[in-house]
């Protein structure tokens, strides 16, 4: 499987234009599974619950409809982080799409920071999801660093065998209200924008 990490700068807010940036960054590329950050068309620094509600999505949004196109026009999985609206709650989720429009939810379970203060934990639990001959896991940003709940990358890691664990770590975009994108995957590199593909 061919693995594409895309690492986007997103404009805070500015929703269809940041899909359009992500669309011209995966086009040229050749790739089985496009790896997306998280809230990745949003922008990550929400300043107040109220600014947050206001770019959250459910799951008939036209958004969210975008990146099943784009998944059936490039006939990859694409997996991505966005504000999931269900009734009052909003979490901070990550959705892996198909070509043939299954999906898979995971709303992140340990918030981090002002995340606790915007975003209600999830409740989803922990998944895997076969892709293409491959085990694909959804796994919570920051749970590899040191004091987050190491453990939730072997509970993971375990059904997944020689699978493939979506850490939807980076999060933070240069442009976005101060913050820089830093990225590390062995084989693969994306800068402060870009496509980085490896297998």
């Amino acid at each position: 499987m061919r693995v594409a990490l895309v690492q986007n700068q997103p404009v805070f807010g500015k929703k269809t234009a940041n899909i359009r940036q992500l669309k011209a960054l995966i086009a040229p590329v050749s790739a089985d599974l496009f790896v997306l950050p998280e809230l990745a068309y949003t922008g990550y620094q929400f300043r107040s619950f109220n600014e947050l509600r206001a770019l959250a999505d459910g799951p008939d949004s036209v958004y969210i409809e975008e990146m099943h196109a784009l998944a059936r026009a490039k006939q990859a999985g694409i997996v991505f982080g966005f504000a999931e609206q269900d009734g009052s709650r909003i979490y901070n989720a990550a959705l892996l799409i198909t070509p043939a429009g299954e999906s898979c939810l995971y709303r992140k379970t340990h918030l981090f920071y002002r995340e606790k203060q915007l975003f209600t934990p999830g409740d989803t639990g922990f998944h895997v999801f076969p892709f293409q001959g491959v085990r694909l896991g959804l796994l919570p940003a920051g749970a590899l660093c040191p004091g987050s709940g190491k453990s939730y990358f072997y509970r993971l890691r375990q059904p997944c065998g020689r699978g493939i664990a979506y850490r939807g770590k980076p999060a933070f975009y240069r442009g976005q209200r101060g913050t820089v994108p830093k990225w590390r995957l062995p084989g693969a590199r994306a800068g402060n924008r870009g496509t980085g593909a490896g297998r």
